[in-house]
């Protein structure tokens, strides 16, 4: 009977043992279920969230776009109308001219036809290689360094030209530019109290200019309630107003030179209407016919004969003037305008002058 208990006995642990085997096989086939549930859920999960996100990204991008401000940069060369890595401009009292100057280092010279405009008394002797500056009681001569050609044109360099011209001026890079300043009206400043993008207008959709930032000082243009005009470093354009700090200065500028002008001509005014009547004098014994030639006129108080002939292109002329000639007409109540001719000789007169 003992051997039939321990038979018994080992029936059950047997079955027991499968049993125990077939639930670990059962537990690990669920489990290999759930995990390929789980990784077949992976993917569209991923995928759902990836296009979460860029969905994302899109609705704010979005809003910045339709709120938000631009980021484009205006390329300065294009406001300026630059189109050439060696090109500058010159602004003159705030106006972009057409005439190019030339920078060498720290010099800048203009185009004399455009120095003429600020002093019209600049000639160049192309013939010495000389600049002449010609006033009402002198003529200066440029020193070294005071012109420069290009292309057989003359050009003046600025700080000979303030010499005579009252002005400040400023060079400025990228681009190259040279700000000519000659007004004396008063301007208003500001400073800003916190960064800045100056814009082409006053738009925060409009292109970015230039990044200004705190501290810097600007002129103020034009101030408004949400938008100001300003002007710094010869650009033009507007920031946001806030931005500025409200510790606003009225000044004249402070321009310097022009201690060597030299217009102060004399007018010779006459407190009565002139009556100028010519006298052709080809030869100088027809000096001696004054009286006879104008015995007929009335109420003429100026004669002017022809007395003089520019006799080459080197600008000498020629004399038959007369003394007794000038004294008869005093008698008979006339000053004495002589008048020179180009036409007798062949000259150049482009050349003479």
């Amino acid at each position: 009977m003992r051997e039939g208990r321990d038979a018994a006995r080992q029936r059950r642990e047997r079955a027991r043992r499968y049993e125990r085997e077939d639930s670990r096989r059962y537990d690990s086939r669920s489990s290999r279920r759930r995990k390929r549930r789980k990784s077949s859920k992976l993917p569209l999960i991923i995928a759902v969230l990836l296009v979460a996100a860029i969905a994302a990204v899109l609705f704010v991008n979005a809003l910045a776009e339709e709120f938000g401000y631009s980021r484009e940069h205006q390329d300065l060369n294009a406001y300026f109308g630059i189109t050439s890595e060696d090109q500058a401009v010159i602004i003159s009292d705030k106006e972009v001219l057409d005439a190019a100057p030339v920078i060498q280092g720290d010099a800048v010279y203009i185009p004399m036809s455009l120095a003429n405009t600020y002093y019209d008394n600049f000639y160049y002797d192309s013939r010495e290689g000389h600049l002449l500056v010609t006033g009402a009681t002198r003529t200066v001569e440029g020193v070294q360094g005071s012109d420069y050609l290009v292309n057989e044109e003359a050009y003046v360099s600025l700080a000979f030209l303030n010499r005579f011209v009252p002005m400040e001026y400023r060079i400025y890079k990228d681009p190259m530019r040279v700000e000519i300043n000659t007004g004396s009206e008063a301007v208003t400043t500001d400073s800003l109290e916190s960064d800045a993008k100056m814009r082409v207008s006053a738009d925060k959709k409009s292109p970015i200019l230039m990044d200004l930032e705190s501290g810097d000082m600007v002129e103020l243009e034009e101030k408004g309630e949400s938008w100001s005009k300003i002007r710094i470093q010869a650009v033009e354009g507007y920031i946001e107003s806030k931005a500025l700090s409200g510790k606003e200065t009225q000044a004249v500028p402070a321009l310097s030179g022009g201690a060597e002008a030299d217009d102060s001509y004399q007018k010779l005014l006459r407190p009565h209407k002139i009556v100028l009547g010519f006298h052709n004098v080809a030869v100088a014994d027809a000096n001696s016919y004054l009286k006879e030639a104008v015995g007929n006129t009335r109420g003429m108080n100026v004669i002017a004969p022809t007395w003089f002939a520019i006799a080459d292109n080197e600008g000498h002329l020629t004399d038959i003037g007369s003394a007794s000639y000038v004294s008869a007409a005093h008698e008979m109540g006339c000053e004495v305008w002589g008048v020179a001719d180009n036409f007798t000789n062949q000259i150049d007169t482009n050349e003479v002058l």
